[in-house]
Formats: C-alpha cells, structure tokens, sequence
C-alpha cells in the first residue's frame, strides 16, 4: 500500500547533507558567549527509524474488505522552523516524514470470512508526512534537554502490492489524508552561539483514510500509521 516516487529517501538523504555540512561547517563557542534557547528557532534533522500501516478496505462485493499491516525498516528526517515568545520555549511549524523503501505485510486477511493469504505481500515505497504546529520546551533554556509535540495534517502515500512469489497485483496505491500527531524526547549540545547538536527519539503517528486508485473499482481504505524514529538535529536557536 505505498507510493511510486522517484527514490523515496532522497529528501532524506539531503538532509543528511545539510546536517553533516552544518556540523563540519561549525565552530565551538568561545568562553563567554550567550548561549540560551530564545530568538529564531530552525530545526534540521535526519535518521532512521520503523514504518507501520495497521490498513482496512471497506467492504466490496464478493471480496468482502481487505486487512494487513506493511511494515519496514525507514528513513527519517525534520524540518521546523518557529519562534521563542519565552526563554525555553519554542512555537512554529514543521514536516516531519518517515520514508520506507519495501513495506512487506505478511497476514493479509481477504473477504468476510477472514481467510488469510497464503503468501506474504510486498508493496512499493511508501512515506508518511505531518505538517503541524509544534511546541518545543527547553526543560532549561541553558540545556540542550527538551520535550516537542506536533498536532496537525497527516498525509500518507502508499503504492501499489504484488504477492512475493505469484506476484500477483494488489492495485492499491492511493494518498490517504486526516489527523496526526508527534512527540519528540530529545537532548543537544552547543557548538556555537546559536548552534546545537543532538538526538532526537521519536514517534509520529497518523490516522488517515483515502480511496485507492484502483481504476476498476475505487475502495476506501482506513489507515492507523505508526513510525518512531531516532534522529540526529542541527538547531538554531
């Protein structure tokens, strides 16, 4: 159930470009220099992590509604950008995406009856994108330690699926939109002025829906999206 795109992880390849350039490109803080989380905020981050699509079709004649969970290995990566109304604390906006190469489900339940297809199903790339307001909160505005939240517009593009040895067509490839969330635990350490490096543990998840592009029949599918992630960030704050 995941999208055609040309190389999914290629945004997050660039990004781990931006990141290692900024880490080479930046100089340790001289002794004295201000150092605190206020002013403008830009977050870049990059990583790795886990995809998973909990998917469900409605329910069609003969067929009856298809069930299964893709899941695979995945590439992270963050981009925020916002404000500090206080010392510590941080409101903007951000996209925070999750990228998977070859999801594989391998109970997929077909018709009303549940039979359970014999073979495991492989789907092509797939990616899961939040786009929402966030707030990160410095515990300590000295500190890199901080805890972030996003609520907003998730958006997932799945493509198509082919049984693994019949390779048999399951032509689901669709864009499925509705609400998502993030939350972020993290910890930075400055290396200049304005500039931290950190890690980053986190989980997005979306609740979405959407029809396949199926141009025999169109399905609605209902999707429950989960994707934690470690990723390494460059801020400045």
């Amino acid at each position: 159930m995941l999208v055609n795109s040309p190389y999914p992880g290629r945004l997050g390849l660039a990004a781990c470009g931006v990141f290692l350039s900024l880490a080479l490109g930046t100089g340790v803080a001289h002794a004295g220099e201000p150092r605190e989380h206020d002013g403008f905020y830009l977050r870049l981050g990059a990583g790795f992590g886990f995809f998973s699509d909990a998917a469900s079709s409605a329910s069609i004649p003969i067929l009856g509604k298809t069930e299964g969970t893709p899941t695979a290995f995945a590439l992270a990566s963050e981009i925020a950008a916002g404000g500090s109304p206080l010392h510590g604390l941080v409101i903007g906006g951000g996209i925070y995406s999750s990228w998977a190469p070859s999801p594989r489900a391998s109970h997929i339940r077909q018709g009303d009856v549940s039979v359970t297809l014999p073979e495991d199903v492989e789907f092509d790339a797939s990616q899961f994108h939040l786009i929402a307001p966030f707030v990160d909160y410095y515990f300590n505005p000295e500190r890199g330690l901080h805890l972030q939240g996003a609520l907003g517009l998730g958006i997932l593009k799945t493509g198509d699926g082919h049984e693994a040895t019949s390779n048999a067509s399951f032509p689901y490839g669709q864009t499925a939109t509705g609400f998502g969330f993030m939350v972020g635990f993290g910890d930075e350490w400055w290396v200049g002025r304005d500039w931290g490096l950190g890690v980053l543990a986190r989980v997005t998840m979306g609740f979405v829906g959407g029809d396949d592009d199926n141009s025999v029949q169109s399905v609605h599918w209902t999707h429950t999206v989960f994707c934690p992630a470690v990723l390494f960030t460059a801020t400045m704050n």
